[in-house]
C-alpha cells in the first residue's frame, strides 16, 4: 500500500512518455484493490486518484461530478448507505482542490468602474432623481446593462482553468431602491420601468424579506422577475438595503390619513399639512374615497363668501366646531361620538353639515366626495369611518328603515371605542386600516339615538333638531351656500391643523380651560345620570377648545368671529340642549321599567299560595317583593337589549339582596331566580319622572285613576294635550290607525318628539315598529 498516494505514476516506465487518458489512469489505479479491501481503503485509493490524477483534468465542475458518480464509484463497487457516503467524502475532496487550484491560478480581470456609495463611505442620498439607468448607484458587482439588472462575477474556466468575468441576471425589468420611510415599521420606494416610462410604489420591507412574497410583489407591478432569478432579485435588494440603505432619501409613508406619531405630518390623500406647508406624501391607503377629495378648488374668498350665511347661525357653527374637534381627539385624549342632525329637508341640516365638508376637501358624495351617501350595510360606514381617522366622518341621507338599521350599527361600534375594521367601502375584506378615531355627523329625518339601546351607545349620540328654522329665505340661504361650496373648497382645514400645531401645549391648556367653562350644573338631570354626562361634558370641552381655534382663524382669514365668551355660551347652550335636557337612562333604570311594564301588563307572576301556579309563569309577587326565574328575566332582558349584567347595579342600589341568581322558593318551588325590592323601583323611576322638564306629573303627585296625568307648566300640559286629541281625531273620525312624528309636527306646529316619547313611556300613546304613533 505504500504506492496508494501516487496510483497514477505506478506505471511501466516506457509508458510514462505516452500521454495516459483519465480513463486508462483509473484503470491503473484499479489494480491496487484487493478483494479484502473494506470501503474505508477503497476510499483512500478513491481520493488518491482525485488528488493526483482527476484534478489535473481541465473538467468543468458537473462533469467531474457525472465522472466520480457514474465512473468512479461503479468501478470501486461503492453501493447502498456506505457507498453514498462514500461517494460524498469524494465529491467533497474534489471541490476543496478544485477552489485550491483556482485561487492559486486564478488571473487577475480588471472590472468596470462603478459608482459605488456605501454608509461607511458617504452619507451623500443616491437615487433621489429621475436620470438614466447607467447612472444610478447601484451596489457592488450590479448595475443594469441592455435594459436588465445584472450581476458582474467572476467564474473559472475549468477547461482553461483562467478566471472568467461574466454578467449574470438578476431581472428582466431595471429597478432601484429609491427611497426608505421612518419609524418602527420601515417601508422601502421602489423606482423602474415599465413601458419606457418611470413609475414607483411602496412597500413593507418584510415583503421584501421572503422570496416568494418579493417576486410576487414585484411582477404585480410589472417587474419582470422569472421564478429562476426569485433569488438572485432578492440578493440584489438585499445588497441594496445593506450597503447603500442609509443613503436612500428619507420618505413620509402613510397607511392611514390623519396625524403621525409625533404631530409634525397630517396625513390627507397623497399629501401631509407640516408647518411649512403642504408636502407630498406616500399614501398606502387604497380607497380612493379616501384619497381623492383632499383638493382644493375655487378661492378661499369665494369658500368664505358662501359658508359666511350659514355659520352665522349657532347651530351650524356648533357642527362645525364639532367637526373639527376631531383633530383633537388624540391630543386631548378625549372620546370620539357622534351629533345626529335630525329635521326634515327644509331645515338646512345637509347644507349645514356640506359647510363642514368644504373646510376639508370636495363636499359631495359622489366617489371623489368627501361625504358617504348611507346604503343598507354597516360595513362600508366602518370602513369609511376608518379612512378618515382624525377628521370628521359624514353620513349623508340616513333615510329608510334599512339604511337606518345599518348606520345605527356602525355608529354604536364608532362611538364604543372599535378600533379596528377590515371592512372595504365596498363591504369586502381589507387590512389596511389601524384605527378609527372620529366625530361623526349624520344627517337624517328621525333621531337614532331612541334605537340605539344600551347607555354606553345613547351617550355618545347627540341628537341636534331643526339646526335652522323652516322658511323661505333660509332655504334660499342653503340653496346659495351648497352652489358656492360646491366649486369652492379645501382651504380651510390646513390652516386649522397648522394653527394646532404650532402650539400643542397651549392646545392642551385651552383644553383646562374649557374643562373650568363648560357648565357643571347637573340640578336638573337625575343623580343616577351625573356620571355620563360629566363624560360628555369632557367631550364638549374638547369642542369648546375646537371653538377657540376656529373663531381665531376665523378672525385671521376675515370671517367675523365671536368672542371667547361668545363662544363658550354657545358650546354650553348645545350641552344643555344635547346633553342635559335628554340625559341618559342608565341601564338599570331601563331593566326597571322593563320589569314594572312586565308586572303591570302581564299575569306572569303568580300571586303567593296561587293554586294555579305552571311553568309558563315568570315568577312571584309578594306584597314586597317581586321573585322573577333567572331564565325568564334573562330572556326579558335580551329582548330589552340589555343584560343580566344590569343585577350588580339592583344589588348596589339595594333593589336586591344579591348580584347573582340563587335558590328562591316560588310559589313552594326552589329555583334559581332574583328577588327584587318593588318600592324601591317605584321610588328610583320617580326619581327619574321628577326630573324630567316634561314629566307628565308633578314631584310626589299621585297619578292612579287620572285620564290625564297634569304638567306644572300650562304650555307643556297643553302640548300633551293637543297631541292626544290630534292622535284621537285621526283614528276615529279620519279611520288613519298611525301617524308618524312628522305629519304630527306639521299638523300641530311644535316639535314632538321629547313630549311622543314620554307619552309612550306612560303607555298614553303606542308607537310601532317602523316608529309611527297611535291611540
Amino acid at each position: 500500500m505504500e504506492n496508494e498516494e501516487n496510483v497514477c505514476f505506478d506505471i511501466e516506465p516506457e509508458e510514462e512518455q505516452a500521454v495516459l487518458t483519465i480513463d486508462q489512469k483509473l484503470q491503473n489505479t484499479l489494480k491496487l484493490l484487493k478483494p479484502e479491501m473494506d470501503y474505508f481503503e477503497k476510499t483512500r485509493i478513491a481520493k488518491s486518484f482525485i488528488e493526483n490524477c482527476l484534478i489535473n483534468e481541465e473538467f468543468s465542475d458537473s462533469d467531474a461530478d457525472s465522472y466520480i458518480k457514474l465512473k468512479l464509484a461503479k468501478e470501486l463497487g461503492f453501493e447502498g448507505r456506505d457507498g453514498s457516503k462514500a461517494v460524498t467524502i469524494i465529491l467533497n475532496r474534489y471541490k476543496d482542490l478544485a477552489l485550491a487550484k483556482m485561487s492559486t491560478r486564478k488571473t487577475k480581470v480588471q472590472k468596470p468602474v462603478q459608482k459605488i456609495i456605501t454608509s461607511s463611505m458617504s452619507s451623500d442620498i443616491v437615487n433621489d432623481i429621475i436620470m438614466k439607468w447607467e447612472d444610478y448607484v447601484y451596489p457592488y458587482d450590479y448595475s443594469v446593462k441592455n435594459g436588465k439588472v445584472v450581476k458582474t462575477a467572476d467564474q473559472t474556466n475549468y477547461k482553461t482553468m483562467e478566471v472568467e468575468t461574466i454578467d449574470k441576471e438578476v431581472s428582466l425589468t431595471p429597478f432601484i431602491l429609491c427611497g426608505k420611510s421612518v419609524g418602527e415599521k420601515k417601508y422601502y420606494k421602489i423606482r423602474y420601468e415599465l413601458n419606457d416610462s418611470y413609475n414607483e410604489f411602496v412597500v413593507p420591507m418584510e415583503d421584501l424579506l421572503d422570496n416568494n412574497t418579493m417576486q410576487r410583489v414585484l411582477t404585480s407591478h410589472g417587474i419582470n422577475i422569472p421564478a429562476s432569478l426569485k433569488f438572485e432579485a432578492n440578493d440584489y435588494i438585499g445588497a441594496f438595503i445593506h450597503q447603500l440603505g442609509n443613503n436612500l432619501k428619507t420618505i413620509s409613508v402613510t397607511v392611514q390619513n390623519g396625524w403621525n406619531e409625533d404631530f409634525s405630518v397630517f396625513a390627507i390623500g397623497n399629501n401631509g399639512i407640516t408647518k411649512d406647508g403642504i408636502i407630498p406624501i406616500v399614501s398606502l391607503v387604497d380607497s380612493e374615497k379616501h384619497i381623492k377629495p383632499f383638493v382644493q378648488k375655487g378661492n378661499s374668498e369665494c369658500w368664505k363668501e358662501g359658508v359666511t350665511p350659514v355659520l352665522s347661525n349657532p347651530k351650524p357653527r356648533f357642527l362645525f366646531y364639532h367637526g373639527m374637534s376631531s383633530a383633537l381627539i388624540r391630543i386631548l385624549g378625549v372620546e370620539q361620538d357622534i351629533v345626529d342632525v335630525v329635521g326634515n329637508t327644509s331645515t338646512g341640516k345637509s347644507g349645514s353639515i356640506a359647510v363642514v365638508s368644504s373646510a376639508i376637501g370636495n363636499p359631495s358624495v359622489k366617489p371623489d366626495g368627501y361625504a358617504l351617501e348611507v346604503g343598507n350595510s354597516d360595513n362600508p360606514l366602518m370602513a369609511h369611518a376608518a379612512g378618515l381617522r382624525d377628521m370628521p366622518v359624514i353620513f349623508e341621507e340616513a333615510t329608510g328603515e334599512e339604511k337606518r338599521k345599518a348606520v345605527i350599527k356602525a355608529a354604536y361600534n364608532i362611538a364604543n371605542g372599535v378600533d379596528k375594521t377590515r371592512s372595504q367601502k365596498n363591504g369586502k375584506v381589507r387590512n389596511d386600516v389601524l384605527e378609527i378615531r372620529s366625530n361623526v355627523l349624520i344627517s337624517c329625518e328621525q333621531p337614532i339615538s331612541e334605537e340605539v339601546k344600551t347607555a354606553g351607545g345613547k351617550q355618545r349620540i347627540k341628537d341636534l333638531k331643526n339646526v335652522l328654522e323652516d322658511s323661505i329665505p333660509n332655504g334660499e340661504m342653503i340653496d346659495r351656500t351648497k352652489k358656492i361650496i360646491f366649486n369652492n373648497y379645501g382651504f380651510f382645514f390646513p390652516l386649522y391643523i397648522q394653527k394646532i400645531m404650532f402650539d400643542i401645549p397651549r392646545v392642551r391648556a385651552l383644553y383646562e380651560q374649557a374643562n373650568e367653562r363648560i357648565t357643571k350644573d347637573f340640578g336638573n338631570i337625575p343623580k343616577e345620570c351625573a356620571a355620563t354626562a360629566n363624560r360628555s361634558r369632557n367631550v364638549f370641552a374638547a369642542k369648546l377648545v375646537a371653538g377657540y381655534l376656529c373663531e381665531e382663524l376665523f378672525r385671521e382669514i376675515g370671517i367675523s368671529a365671536k368672542t371667547e365668551q361668545e363662544t363658550e355660551d354657545l358650546v354650553n347652550e348645545m350641552f344643555k340642549e344635547c346633553v342635559l335636557n335628554n340625559p341618559v337612562e342608565l341601564d338599570y333604570v331601563k331593566a326597571i321599567r322593563v320589569i314594572l311594564a312586565w308586572r303591570a301588563a302581564t299575569d306572569e307572576f303568580v300571586k303567593t299560595d296561587d293554586v294555579n301556579y305552571s311553568k309558563e309563569k315568570s315568577g312571584e309577587e309578594t306584597e314586597k317583593e317581586l321573585k322573577i326565574i333567572g331564565t325568564k328575566f334573562t330572556a326579558k332582558m335580551n329582548s330589552a337589549g340589555l343584560s343580566n349584567s344590569v343585577l350588580s347595579d339592583f344589588h348596589k342600589k339595594g333593589i336586591s339582596d344579591s348580584e347573582y341568581f340563587k335558590s328562591v322558593k316560588i310559589n313552594g318551588k326552589s329555583c334559581a331566580a332574583i328577588k327584587l325590592n318593588i318600592k324601591k323601583m317605584e321610588s328610583i323611576i320617580s326619581e327619574y319622572e321628577s326630573k324630567d322638564p316634561l314629566a307628565l306629573f308633578e314631584e310626589g303627585e299621585e297619578t292612579d285613576n287620572k285620564p290625564i296625568m297634569r304638567n306644572p307648566d300650562p304650555t307643556i300640559q297643553m302640548r300633551y294635550e293637543k297631541i292626544i286629541k290630534y292622535l284621537k281625531f285621526m283614528k276615529e273620525d279620519m279611520e288613519i290607525k298611525s301617524v308618524d312624528s312628522i305629519s304630527l309636527e306639521m299638523a300641530l306646529k311644535f316639535e314632538v318628539t321629547d313630549y311622543l316619547n314620554i307619552l309612550v313611556k306612560h303607555s298614553r300613546v303606542k308607537k310601532t315598529p317602523t316608529g309611527e304613533f297611535y291611540i
